[in-house]
């Protein structure tokens, strides 16, 4: 059952195009990640969805119901949503509970309703015990799960979350993120959320779409965005990958779903549905090793660079390395057990890369 739909739906400001002729269907009960760089357009798309902004051209649908077309908007309040900002929006002089039932006065409900409600969504974020709290004494981790709870309370189909762990501290992100994951289990709402952090992303999300440009390159679940992007602009975005111009061959004769790329003086086999011509060789930093950090196959090619500089991260040191190609001053970034002085001379091993087709 479709959730969400968008078809060649448009937005620009000022001559300027946020949104570019966008289509995109997400499943009911899905927790999506619009992912991005900054002024790809995914906060505009949030706000489309929200009824904060009314597209230029194209329709919007929330379940069967089209909420922006051609001839109809349906305003926010009445397109049956939640919306969990970056800022939290709590009244500050209310309580957890002033702030989560406060949405739901005016709906018709009777006062034992409104208790049940409030006390669920309470008890799904694990704030029972601080109900009667303000704002001002909980943490930042409170204070975003009482922006959900103030949503999940509504019990709407759409729950949409603008950059919601951008405020929290490392370990906080980490916490909230499970949070999420398992109230998102629990109520099978379905979830968009926008975020520059491919790391938050791939960790909170079922399906991520990435813009750039205001366009979408690629909508998948989060292991086939990393191993597998469709684009460039993917590539380059996702993973930290470089982009490395290569001659594909065309089908590997060992394994007709790889191809083989001229890499070297040598021939390298590698997944990617480039064809025979030009192609970008996508590489990871996970994806190239030291030569000299262990055996190697005989007669597997190799690239050969210079260290420009290095630091340490995530319990190793991360070399750049400008490639020894003629006319071409192309760096990649490698992983190493040991640190590197800048000018080293080293030679690289490719163990893990991506195809695409280069375009003219």
């Amino acid at each position: 059952m479709v959730g969400i739909l968008l078809r060649q739906v448009s937005k620009s400001y000022g001559g300027t195009c946020a949104v570019d002729d966008l289509d995109l269907e997400v499943e009911d009960g899905a927790f999506l990640a619009l992912l991005g760089p900054s002024g790809c357009g995914k906060t505009t798309v949030l706000r489309l969805l929200a009824g904060l902004e009314r597209p230029d051209g194209g329709t919007i649908a929330l379940g069967e119901r089209v909420v922006a077309g051609e001839g109809i908007f349906v305003e926010p309040e009445d397109r049956g949503l939640g919306m969990v900002f970056q800022s939290y929006a709590l009244w500050p002089h209310m309580t957890v509970e002033g702030n989560v039932s406060f949405g739901l006065h005016g709906r018709g409900l009777d006062r034992s309703e409104i208790a049940a409600r409030v006390a669920q969504a309470l008890d799904l974020v694990g704030l029972s015990a601080k109900a009667g709290a303000r704002p001002h004494q909980l943490s930042g981790g409170q204070r975003q799960r009482v922006a959900l709870a103030r949503s999940l309370a509504m019990r709407p189909r759409l729950i949409l979350l603008d950059e919601p762990l951008a405020n929290l501290d490392a370990n906080l992100r980490a916490s909230m993120a499970a949070e999420f994951r398992r109230i998102h289990a629990e109520t099978r709402t379905t979830f968009v959320f926008v975020t520059h952090d491919q790391a938050e992303a791939m960790a909170l999300a079922t399906r991520v779409a990435v813009l750039n440009g205001g366009r979408l390159q690629q909508v998948g679940a989060p292991e086939d965005i990393w191993h597998r992007p469709a684009s460039p602009a993917v590539a380059r975005f996702v993973g930290n990958r470089r982009l490395l111009p290569v001659e594909v061959l065309g089908a590997s004769a060992s394994d007709p779903a790889r191809r083989d790329v001229r890499l070297a003086e040598g021939v390298l086999s590698l997944p990617g549905p480039a064809p025979a011509g030009p192609g970008w060789l996508c590489l990871r930093p996970d994806g190239l090793a030291l030569a000299e950090d262990g055996p190697r196959p005989p007669g597997e090619p190799l690239l050969g660079g210079t260290v420009r500089d290095g630091h340490f991260e995530g319990g190793h040191h991360l070399l750049t390395v400008d490639l020894a190609r003629a006319g071409e001053a192309i760096a990649v970034q490698v992983r190493s057990p040991v640190p590197l002085p800048a000018g080293a001379v080293v030679r690289l091993r490719v163990v893990d890369g991506w195809l695409l087709p280069r375009d003219p």
